[in-house]
């Protein structure tokens, strides 16, 4: 049974919503995809959506994805993001 600290749950939320907010912002997607599991003492956060693609380097005008490197950098945890075209968009969280 995982049991996660205040400052892990305030770190997945927070990272939840930039990552939600940026897929609507900029993503022109239909559908979001929100999963959080547990397995064992591992928790999972995945957040997909089905819009276009964007490319890091590219979007490194703003602090959004920096934050979400940064809030998972604090609590231990990795953060994978993956942008391919025709895919979407697809944040991951392991804690």
């Amino acid at each position: 049974m995982i049991n996660l600290s205040i400052r892990q749950r305030k770190a997945i939320y927070l990272i939840s919503k930039e990552a939600i907010n940026n897929s609507l912002k900029y993503s022109a997607c239909s559908n979001i995809f929100y999963s959080l599991t547990a397995n064992g003492y591992k928790g999972k956060l995945q957040i997909k959506d089905d819009g276009k693609e964007f490319i890091a380097v590219e979007n490194n005008t703003g602090n959004g994805l920096k934050n979400m490197q940064v809030r998972a950098d604090e609590i231990g945890a990795s953060l994978r993001i993956q942008s391919l075209p025709g895919a979407g968009t697809i944040i991951k969280l392991e804690v």
